[in-house]
C-alpha cells in the first residue's frame, strides 16, 4: 500500500511551567514568561473573573493535548479577548511579539487557580506550554 501522509510532530516547547499572572499581565513570548512591559500583555487577570488575551483565546475541549497547529485552527474559527476563568480548563492563546508584529506563536494554558493577592488585585495561576514562533 502507498505510504500514508504523516503529520509532522509538534515542535518542542520553548517554555513549560507554572506562572502566576496578575492584572498587569505577562508576556508569554519571553523565556521564561515575564511581567509585560508593553502595555499589551498576552494574558492578564481581570477583576470580573475573566482573563484578557490581547490576541485572543479560546477553550480547548478536544480529548488530546492541543498542538500549535490545532490551536491556530481553533483560534481562527473562534476566539475572544475576554475569557471566563474556569479552573481546570485548558485554553489556546495566540502570543504576541508586539502589537505590530503578532507572529504565529501559540501557547496552551491550563488554569490552576484564581484569586486575589495581598493588595486585593486579581491573579490566575496557570500551567503554560509556549511553542516557538511558527514563521
Amino acid at each position: 500500500p502507498p505510504p500514508r501522509p504523516t503529520t509532522p510532530p509538534p515542535p518542542d516547547p520553548q517554555w513549560q511551567g507554572n506562572v502566576q499572572v496578575g492584572s498587569l499581565g505577562d508576556s508569554l513570548a519571553t523565556v521564561p514568561p515575564s511581567p509585560d512591559q508593553s502595555g499589551d500583555p498576552d494574558i492578564s487577570a481581570s477583576f470580573d473573573g475573566t482573563f484578557f488575551a490581547s490576541l485572543g483565546a479560546t477553550q480547548w475541549t478536544g480529548p488530546a493535548a492541543p498542538t500549535p497547529d490545532a490551536c491556530a485552527t481553533l483560534l481562527l474559527a473562534q476566539n475572544s479577548a475576554h475569557v471566563t476563568v474556569v479552573p481546570g480548563a485548558v485554553y489556546c492563546l495566540r502570543v504576541a511579539h508586539s502589537a505590530f508584529n503578532p507572529g504565529r506563536q501559540y501557547a496552551v494554558v491550563q488554569v490552576l487557580s484564581q484569586g486575589r493577592d495581598a493588595t486585593n488585585f486579581p491573579y490566575i495561576r496557570i500551567q503554560a506550554t509556549v511553542w516557538p514562533d511558527q514563521e
